[in-house]
């Protein structure tokens, strides 16, 4: 079962509240995926952390699909977000093109049900990922630490 480490950075779309402060986002996810049928499409898990410059941190659950297509992977992933720290939960999701599964193009948004209502957040940027059967220790590490380091930082 192949494991993926995908670091992302995305630009805030001004059509989506440009006002909240969350001009640039960073994100991470680790997580274990399963060759489907015809080896073509991997299907599985991952945990997801996003960061952006004003500090605001969320965290949660993604289902995550890569398709190879001729000479490029469609990348789909749809997910909850089990934390929030301007408070509430919501969703996650995006779609992206990657080039031999490693460098990608992709369009995400992130929407958080909260006390004082409802935020919408949409993105457009790159990720570098790694779709391995193994992933050296210090990947390992990272996939593993980075989202705990960011809810953290946070938090501190």
């Amino acid at each position: 079962m192949p494991a993926v480490l995908d670091l992302g950075v995305g630009i805030c779309l001004p059509l989506a509240a440009p006002s909240t402060g969350a001009h640039h986002n960073f994100t991470g996810e680790f997580g274990l995926l399963q060759p489907m049928g015809d080896r073509r499409t991997v299907l599985g898990g991952t945990t997801f952390v996003g960061v952006d410059l004003s500090g605001n941190t969320r965290a949660g659950l993604k289902v995550r699909q890569l398709t190879q297509l001729r000479r490029f992977v469609l990348d789909i992933g749809l997910g909850a977000l089990l934390f929030d720290s301007r408070g509430g939960i919501g969703a996650t999701a995006h779609v992206g093109v990657n080039v031999k599964r490693r460098f990608g193009l992709r369009l995400s948004a992130d929407v958080v049900d909260r006390p004082g209502g409802s935020l919408a957040v949409a993105y457009i940027g790159g990720s570098v990922a790694k779709l391995s059967s193994r992933l050296s220790p210090i990947e390992g590490i990272v996939g593993a630490v980075l989202p705990l380091i960011m809810i953290l930082v946070n938090i501190i």
